[in-house]
C-alpha cells in the first residue's frame, strides 16, 4: 500500500527536468521560496531539486500554493468580441 504523502522522485533530477515538468514560472517560485526560507528561516536544503520536485507535485496534486498564486486561464489577455455586447 502507498503512503498517501509519498512522492516517487525520479532518477536524474535536475532543473532541466523541473522545467519541462512544470514549467519555467513553476520552477522559478519554488527556488524563490527555497532562497527565502534559507535566508529568513536558517533552514538548509541539501538537495534542492528534489525539495521542489515534492513542493511541485504535492502543490498539483491538492490545487494549492503556486497554482492558486497564477493565473492559467491568461485572463489578463485581450479577447475578440464577437457580436457580444
Amino acid at each position: 500500500m502507498e503512503h498517501r504523502n509519498f512522492v516517487k522522485i525520479p532518477e536524474g533530477l535536475n532543473r532541466g527536468a523541473l522545467v519541462e515538468e512544470f514549467g519555467n514560472h513553476a520552477v522559478t517560485h519554488y527556488e524563490k521560496r527555497l532562497s527565502e526560507r534559507e535566508e529568513y528561516d536558517g533552514k538548509i536544503y541539501l538537495n534542492p531539486f528534489k525539495t521542489i520536485y515534492i513542493w511541485a507535485m504535492r502543490d498539483r496534486e491538492t490545487n494549492s500554493g503556486y497554482y492558486t498564486t497564477v493565473n492559467l486561464s491568461f485572463g489578463n489577455r485581450k479577447r475578440k468580441n464577437y457580436g457580444g455586447s
